[in-house]
């Protein structure tokens, strides 16, 4: 099994419910780059049990087709510390049964993801997982969140775990006081200087900036040529029918090590386009970079696509 260490870091997430087996069927095979099996919003309390049973196995089928399996969590202290154990047991002390990454909500503050990066610990120590191996991503939703982007995704002893951040952009919305029915461009121009404000704190610490979701079934191609514009590398996609205009509509993707922190203009031997950075792995990166842009073996044909496509609902076209 090929390590995802050594891959890009995945830009398009695919957030599904983990309690529907025939949605995390179809994400297999949906061309999305990691899937992200949500606890928090897209799993009902009631079917979270199911969900934390099933994903260890979903996690090795993703990784055998070298996709990212994460997960979403509850809040910590609501129910989060219990779902991440169960998550951990389930996966029987393999690491290809465990999450690539691990996404808290509502982060605002840094002590919520220094208790996540401890839990993380404790959970490699007791599992006999190699320290560092699980990840972390703050999904930063609220003004508050926003505002502390640079506190909390600077670098430090307390987070070494923390890959990156989401930035929840329809609870944002919500906290900004916008209505679901107001015109897309009402709400997404409003909610352009916060999402370039998580841009530029993971461009500054080194963090991987992941957009947050394209609601309306127009206008994606002019929202992604921004947003590639602001630096935000990843984007959260709750609808697969995106996956492949995406593909096409942002650049290559960052290499593994693309967060070293120093700029690849100054190394002629390493092209993976980076946030200010070099790749110490060189040939590693390139083939992996040469694999991502040829479509691996394992990426799933069109017409899998379109099969996988019928199973999600549409997105809104307002």
């Amino acid at each position: 099994m090929t390590s995802l260490a050594t891959q890009p870091l995945p830009q398009r997430w695919l957030f599904v419910p983990g309690d529907d087996a025939a949605r995390l069927e179809a994400a297999l095979t949906s061309g999305a780059d990691a899937i992200v099996v949500d606890l928090e919003e897209f799993t009902a309390p009631e079917g979270r049990a199911l969900a934390i049973s099933r994903f260890a196995e979903f996690a090795r089928r993703a990784r055998r087709l070298h996709l990212w399996p994460a997960v979403r969590l509850n809040l910590l202290e609501q129910g989060g510390r219990e779902e991440l154990a169960a998550l951990m047991q389930t996966a029987l002390g393999e690491l290809a049964g465990t999450p690539a990454a691990v996404f808290l909500p509502a982060v605002e503050q840094r002590s919520q993801l220094a208790a996540l990066d401890e839990a993380l610990a404790e959970q490699e120590r007791l599992h006999a997982l190699p320290a560092g191996s699980l990840k972390s991503v703050a999904t930063l939703e609220s003004q508050a969140g926003l505002l502390a982007a640079e506190e909390l995704l600077a670098a430090g002893d307390d987070t070494p775990r923390l890959l990156g951040a989401l930035i929840g952009t329809g609870d944002l919305a919500t906290d900004l006081g916008l209505m679901p029915d107001q015109p897309a461009a009402t709400i997404t121009e409003t909610l352009k200087p916060w999402r370039q404000r998580l841009a530029v704190a993971c461009r500054t610490h080194q963090r991987l900036a992941i957009d947050g979701p394209w609601r309306w079934q127009h206008g994606l191609g002019t929202d992604q040529h921004w947003a590639n514009q602001q630096g935000l590398h990843a984007r959260c996609v709750i609808h697969p029918d995106q996956l492949e205009a995406l593909y096409d509509l942002m650049p290559a993707p960052l290499c593994r090590c693309a967060m070293a922190g120093r700029s690849s203009s100054t190394r002629s031997d390493c092209t993976a386009p980076s946030v200010s950075s070099w790749c110490p792995a060189k040939a590693t990166c390139r083939a992996s970079m040469h694999s991502m842009s040829t479509r691996a073996p394992s990426t799933p044909s069109s017409a899998a696509r379109k099969v996988a496509r019928a199973t999600w609902p549409k997105p809104t076209a307002s």
